[in-house]
């Protein structure tokens, strides 16, 4: 079942709130063919500053547990980054700057600045001297000569550098080293930044398991192309006002959505040593037909979103100015669909506090953020004393 916390009880006796937080990552595949070299970088890129660094945070937090939902997709293209295909950004990154070419050069000033410009950018003075040089110059034909040789190699280095997450600084041999260059980056330093991001890929996967295995992480997965499982068995399905655009053909059908889930839960087992008990549906998209899917594999939980619960219910949940929910009980309670001898629970995340997580408290102090979101979950534990239940669940899934 879905991994909770407590919420210690402040001032406040007899109803218990837990906390469940699921992480959901995804990147779809972007290899050009079976055989051939990824045509975006975002998968090794992510892996290098997220997906390893969100695992290892819990060692400062021994008493959490953590919900982490990966798509099989992703976990494919970690593999094969970890066999050693390459993509575009970093075969440049590799190459002898002396063989670059025009287009060579142009890719990189168009590609190599895609970093968020506070948290990224900004750490590095140089390279974001080098972004304003290619601003000043934007508009020459030229452009490509405005920057030596030195400086390519220089805006290649630091933009993999800002990908990776500075938590790992004394983790790998010699990063701390390149995290504190920023200019006459060499062949010898390129090379030196792709095997440490070699190293963290390859650790992500068995740190997964090892979590997993210590009862400290609860893992789950996708169908297995990050599908739309309800539009793969019925494309018609999909409502106004879209509909009238929609082809009379189906696309897979039940077929094809089971042969997702089955890839989906072969995949895990064999990277994670057990079947999952949970699985996240692609864009939280679920039809009568999707549930009954999950229950015939035998799925455990799914996490929906709050506006599904809303629409089905018929009633909207209404917040305060501050966002707090008027009534949290609907949406702090599980939900259980029964098929045959088979049942799946259904739990129904706050959309609000996912999308503060993810787009509001970026900007805030991490206490400040930290104390905010507890008197928020505090005041849902409050409202909740009428309750006739003992036990709630609140849950916090972030998507992206």
């Amino acid at each position: 079942m879905l991994l909770y916390g407590l919420l210690n009880k402040v001032g406040v006796m007899g109803k218990k709130l837990h906390i469940a937080f699921v992480w959901h990552f995804h990147q779809p595949s972007y290899q050009e063919n079976a055989k051939g070299d990824f045509l975006m970088p975002w998968v090794r890129l992510h892996a290098t500053k997220d997906y390893l660094d969100m695992l290892l945070r819990l060692e400062d937090f021994k008493n959490i547990k953590l919900n982490f939902d990966i798509s099989p997709v992703l976990l494919e293209s970690i593999e094969k980054y970890s066999c050693g295909i390459k993509d575009i950004h970093l075969k440049l990154l590799l190459c002898d700057i002396k063989d670059l070419d025009k287009d060579d050069k142009l890719f990189i000033l168009e590609n190599f600045f895609d970093v968020n410009y506070s948290n990224m950018l900004q750490t590095r003075p140089y390279y974001a001297q080098l972004n304003e040089k290619r601003i000043h110059n934007a508009k020459k034909p030229s452009i490509t000569e405005c920057f030596t040789n030195q400086e390519y190699a220089d805006i290649m280095a630091n933009f993999t550098l800002c990908w990776i997450d500075k938590r790992h600084r004394y983790r790998y041999e010699g990063l701390d080293y390149l995290l504190d260059k920023e200019k006459d980056f060499t062949l010898k330093d390129r090379q030196k930044i792709y095997e440490i991001q070699m190293q963290i890929i390859k650790d992500i996967i068995p740190a997964y398991k090892k979590y997993q295995d210590e009862g400290r992480i609860e893992i789950s997965t996708n169908p297995y192309y990050h599908a739309i499982l309800p539009l793969l068995i019925n494309i018609r399905e999909c409502s106004y006002p879209y509909e009238e655009n929609l082809p009379n053909s189906i696309l897979g059908g039940v077929k094809d959505a089971k042969e997702q889930i089955s890839r989906a839960l072969d995949k895990f087992e064999n990277l994670f040593g057990k079947r999952p008990r949970g699985m996240w549906l692609s864009e939280q998209c679920v039809s009568k037909k999707t549930m009954n899917l999950l229950s015939y594999f035998n799925i455990d939980w799914t996490v929906l979103d709050e506006g599904i619960l809303s629409d089905s219910i018929g009633r909207e949940f209404a917040r305060d100015f501050e966002g707090n929910l008027e009534d949290p009980f609907a949406l702090c309670v599980n939900y259980v669909l029964k098929k045959d001898k088979n049942k799946t629970n259904i739990i129904f995340a706050d959309s609000f506090f996912a999308n503060l997580i993810g787009f509001g408290y970026g900007s805030y102090d991490g206490e400040v953020a930290a104390n905010d979101l507890y008197e928020k979950i505090k005041t849902i534990q409050n409202k909740l004393q009428n309750s006739p239940l003992d036990n709630h669940l609140l849950t916090i899934a972030m998507d992206g």
